[in-house]
């Protein structure tokens, strides 16, 4: 039962990462990396490691989506002022 799960949410690790590499927008890249990271925290926890599951989110996946999103943000807003300054 465990193989099964674990090679399902590495088959699902696959698949959120090529979505990330062709999603069209950066929100849905930032999105479909969030959800690759899950996943591969789920994995970890399937092959009974927490402390890697844990590290895992925390530094796998919620610092560089969180800082993504910033600079998302951070972009998208600049271009935006330099737009409306520049008409």
């Amino acid at each position: 039962m465990s193989s099964v799960l674990l090679a399902v949410f590495l088959i699902l690790v696959l698949a959120c990462s090529l979505g990330a590499l062709i999603a069209s927008r950066p929100l849905f890249s930032i999105m479909a990396m969030a959800a690759a990271g899950l996943c591969l925290a789920l994995a970890f926890l399937v092959l009974q490691a927490p402390d890697v599951a844990v590290a895992q989110l925390l530094f796998g996946t919620a610092f560089p989506v969180i800082l993504h999103l910033f600079a998302l943000r951070a972009t998208v807003g600049l271009g935006e002022r330099g737009r409306s300054d520049g008409e």
